[in-house]
């Protein structure tokens, strides 16, 4: 019979396991974890006393062969169980149980999202540096092309504004060239050119463009490398020895890294602001991060989608518990009836609703602004004024060869 009253330990993290506010009359604990934990309670017709750590881990074992945080707890039996999207791994298991998983840690990070790059310049962006050098190649071979082939008489310079206007979508006069092949290639190409450009060119002006992400661990390793980055991660959780056990080398590197420099952060602190200063990634779980900061494409900060690895996720418990079948055969229930995907998209859900509510900075979307085509306009200013200076030099030179041939005569 599964006792009457245990004590159940946990952390505090905002939607994820929140105590209750006995200030408020709030009785039950809120968050993922707090909800599953009262289904547990109701499903198996239990009352329970919520305890923490002192040190605010999820628990790691210390150089004396204690453990802190929460596995510490529950291995001297402070606690009966302990529940906090404990990942489950082989050194842990040495010293307390695991209740059968009921989700999964994906191992990611987050960064603050990078700077805006200016709107002014981005007629200049649809196109990396490869296609425009393969555009201006185009643009100066196909004249000469033209002219070698014999297919007109026009010359070089000529042939190049009209190759030019053509890539511009302007008009050329067919009936100047002798053949129709080699001009229906350049229409063809012009066509593509044009319409690709136009397109791309639209949604980098109605979405706010950002520098160079850091999408995935191994860029994440190469810029630690360069000393560019700094990679922070909670005391007292699995997330090391997992990335050891993986052997893959940007993990573990940027596992030695985090070790050699000291980049621990307190657990219950390795999701506050001040720890992304715009030169930081921190580790974490990505359904943590995402009651914290939303998801894409409503998130405020840059959540990865590589993971570095997934873990089980599972409740700790004492080794001399007396009913984890019981438990194990609940949460198998639990898992079938699909309750606990239900309550981690509610708090998804309140996540959404709360960055909404909140009116946050970050909008992915917003209408074109005269800023936003202040790049376009400069550009065709440009144009129109040395298209000016043109049409003066022609009147210039007209009235000066005027002169000139009067007084010849």
């Amino acid at each position: 019979m599964f006792p009457r009253e245990i004590n159940v330990a946990s952390l505090e993290f905002k939607q994820v396991f929140e105590f209750p506010d006995n200030a408020k009359g709030e009785t039950k604990p809120k968050g993922a974890e707090g909800r599953l934990l009262e289904v547990l309670s109701q499903a198996l017709n239990f009352n329970y006393k919520l305890v923490t750590s002192a040190d605010k881990q999820w628990g790691h074992q210390t150089e004396n062969g204690t453990w802190s945080g929460l596995v510490g707890v529950v291995m001297r039996g402070e606690a009966d169980m302990a529940i906090c999207f404990f990942g489950t791994n082989e050194e842990r298991k040495k010293f307390i149980d695991f209740s059968e998983p009921y989700s999964v840690n994906e191992l990611t990070f987050a960064t603050n999202f990078p700077k805006l790059l200016p709107t002014a310049y981005a007629y200049m962006y649809p196109f990396d540096l490869i296609t425009w050098l393969g555009i201006l190649v185009v643009l100066f071979t196909m004249p000469f092309i033209f002219r070698m082939l014999k297919i007109t008489k026009m010359p070089y310079t000529y042939l190049l504004l009209k190759v030019f206007g053509a890539i511009i979508l302007q008009p050329i006069n067919d009936k100047k060239f002798n053949g129709l092949l080699l001009l229906s290639c350049l229409w063809y190409f012009s066509s593509w050119i044009a319409a690709g450009y136009a397109a791309v060119l639209a949604s980098f002006l109605s979405v706010p463009l950002y520098d160079t992400y850091i999408r995935d661990f191994k860029h994440l390793a190469k810029v630690v490398q360069r000393g560019e980055y700094k990679v922070l991660t909670p005391k007292g959780t699995a997330i090391l020895p997992a990335m050891y056990m993986t052997g893959k080398y940007h993990l573990t590197y940027i596992a030695d890294m985090i070790e050699k420099n000291d980049w621990y952060v307190l657990s219950d602190k390795y999701m506050d602001e001040d720890n992304f200063d715009g030169k930081s990634a921190v580790l974490g779980v990505q359904l943590m991060f995402n009651f914290k900061f939303g998801k894409a494409p409503l998130a405020t900060k840059f959540i990865s989608d590589d993971m570095a690895l997934v873990l089980p996720v599972a409740a700790v418990v004492n080794k001399n518990f007396c009913c984890k079948n019981k438990l194990d055969e609940t949460i198998k229930r639990i898992n079938r009836a699909g309750l606990y995907k239900r309550i981690t998209n509610d708090e998804l859900y309140k996540a959404w609703f709360r960055s909404q509510k909140e009116n946050l900075e970050h909008d992915g979307y917003h209408p074109l602004s005269l800023n936003d085509i202040l790049g376009s306009l400069i550009l065709l200013g440009i144009g129109y004024g040395l298209s000016m200076i043109a049409f003066l030099v022609e009147i210039f030179y007209f009235h000066s060869f005027k002169r000139f041939k009067k007084y010849k005569q």
